[in-house]
């Protein structure tokens, strides 16, 4: 079943609409076509796994910050890798010749799209849930405890959907190249 790809009357507040198909994309480019003019924005994510030299100057700088802690408890050696990974990763995703695109948001007089792209392929593995502090989240999302065992604490989480009803990257790209 296909969406509706136009979007007149839906409102200044309504959310873009999500574009999971090839011919839905051939549409959007028909309508800006038309209107002769669109904004885009694209979210970009760092995949530091990707760039053997980038795990290098991580692993590099890892090595040097754990050698000066005072603290070398299991959870704060952790804590301070997952710190400088979220570092690198900032610095791939704003690097645009190494990031991997995952949404593309596009808009035009009176419509908006968002494309989803790079998402993980398989099966709905889990649907999203979001913790809002007030459970424990479950078994592989909890914090470890100094003894290794999984926390039983209430705390925010998020655990992500991954879907592969969207097209990949390369064959959106080729269809708004034109």
């Amino acid at each position: 079943m296909s969406v509706n790809i136009r979007s007149e009357g839906r409102g200044l507040t309504a959310p873009p609409l999500v574009v999971s198909t090839i011919e839905e994309i051939h549409e959007i480019v028909k309508i800006v076509q038309s209107v002769g003019a669109f904004a885009f924005d694209v979210e970009t994510r760092g995949i530091v796994e990707r760039h053997a030299d980038a795990m290098n100057a991580f692993n590099t700088e890892l090595k040097q910050h754990l050698a000066d802690m005072v603290t070398t408890s299991p959870a704060v050696r952790e804590a301070t890798q997952e710190r400088l990974m979220e570092k690198w990763r900032g610095i791939i995703a704003l690097d645009p010749l190494r990031n991997e695109v995952f949404w593309i948001g596009i808009a035009t007089d009176g419509h908006s799209w968002a494309i989803p792209m790079g998402h993980l392929c398989g099966e709905i593995i889990v649907p999203e849930e979001v913790g809002d502090g007030s459970t424990v989240p479950p078994t592989g999302y909890r914090k470890l405890k100094k003894d290794g065992t999984e926390s039983e604490a209430k705390i925010r989480y998020r655990i992500p959907l991954y879907s592969a009803h969207h097209p990949n990257n390369y064959l959106v790209l080729m269809c708004l190249q034109h």
